[in-house]
C-alpha cells in the first residue's frame, strides 16, 4: 500500500503542543531546549580559535635625518605583542634610499626581553623598521624595500623618525 504525504501525517502519533503547562500569559519551554538554546549562545559568543600573529610597537623612536652618518645614533626600543619564544628583532634605518641593518652588520640582532620589550642603538634615517625574526634569519646589511612575512620573518614594522628636535 502506497502512503501519500497527507496519509504519512496522518499515521503520525500526535504530540502535546505543551510540554509542560505555562504560567498565567507566559510560554513553556521544554528543558532540553533551553539548553540547548544556552549551549548555542555560549557557543557564538566564546572566543574564537584562531590563532594571533605576533606584532611589533615602537615605544621610542629616534628622530629624523634626511641622510645619517656614522657618528649620528639615537634610541629606538619597543615591544613585542604575542611574539614568539627565542626569536629576536632586526632594526634598520633608511637613509639615501636605501634601508641598512643596525645598529651594525656585525651586530644585527637584538633581544626581546622576557616581557616582550627591546630596544638598542640606532644610526639616524628618515625611517625605521624592526622585524621579529627566527634564530635561523640571516639579515642583509642593505635592502632596497623591507622583507615580507617567511616562515623566519615573522612580522614586519616601519615608522617614520620623529620630528623632535635633539
Amino acid at each position: 500500500m502506497r502512503l501519500s504525504q497527507s496519509n504519512l501525517l496522518m499515521s503520525l502519533p500526535k504530540l502535546p503542543t505543551r510540554l509542560f503547562p505555562s504560567t498565567k500569559g507566559g510560554h513553556s519551554f521544554h528543558p532540553t531546549a533551553l539548553a540547548f538554546g544556552a549551549f548555542l549562545y555560549v557557543l557564538g559568543c566564546s572566543p574564537s580559535h584562531q590563532t594571533h600573529k605576533p606584532g611589533i610597537e615602537f615605544t621610542q623612536i629616534p628622530r629624523a635625518v634626511v641622510v645619517g652618518g656614522p657618528e649620528d645614533l639615537g634610541h629606538i626600543n619597543g615591544r613585542i605583542v604575542d611574539g614568539v619564544p627565542n626569536a629576536q628583532v632586526v632594526i634598520y634605518a633608511r637613509s639615501e634610499g636605501a634601508w641598512w641593518v643596525q645598529p651594525f652588520r656585525s651586530r644585527a640582532f637584538t633581544e626581546v626581553g622576557s616581557d616582550g620589550g627591546w630596544g638598542n642603538f640606532t644610526h639616524l634615517g628618515s625611517d625605521y623598521a624592526a622585524l621579529l625574526v627566527t634564530r635561523g634569519f640571516q639579515p642583509p646589511a642593505k635592502v632596497t624595500d623591507l622583507p615580507s612575512l617567511n616562515s623566519d620573518i615573522l612580522a614586519v614594522a616601519s615608522i617614520k623618525g620623529s620630528s623632535a628636535k635633539p
